[in-house]
């Protein structure tokens, strides 16, 4: 075993015994907590605030939102859709969907998740919905 390797081991081990020390004095509740607080550390605390004055209807916040993400579900739907057109429809349906569900919003959940989510379920429909309609075309021909 090379040095480099066995130095690698035993910090990864000592780092191990550490933090499991460290889980084993907290009670049940801090260790919750804990986890809790360390999900939200990277999300900075304006986005928690724009998330809790969309819900109550603060269309500034939300146009916020739409600018901040636009750009992004738009380029994910160019995943599955070639059609400038359709694009856009999607992109546009999917804020109003998180406009119409605003009461939902969780603060403590990530939003790029409920965006993406969100995205995905208008595409497929919208897949779905063309193959449907291009069966129906070719039946009646």
């Amino acid at each position: 075993m090379t040095t480099k390797l066995y130095h690698f081991i035993i910090i990864f081990y000592i780092r191990i015994h550490f933090i499991q020390k460290i889980f084993n004095n907290l009670s049940t509740f801090a260790h919750i907590e804990y986890l809790k607080n360390a999900n939200n550390f990277f999300r900075p605390r304006s986005m928690i605030n724009t998330i809790r004055q969309i819900k109550q209807g603060n269309s500034k916040a939300f146009k916020a939102i739409f600018d901040r993400y636009w750009n992004i579900v738009y380029r994910f739907t160019g995943l599955y859709l070639m059609d400038n057109y359709e694009k856009e429809e999607i992109t546009q349906q999917v804020f109003i969907k998180l406009w119409e569900k605003r009461e939902l919003l969780d603060e403590e959940k990530d939003l790029d998740g409920l965006l993406f989510i969100i995205t995905r379920y208008l595409i497929f429909n919208h897949i779905r919905k063309s193959i449907n309609e291009e069966k129906l075309a070719e039946t009646l021909q």
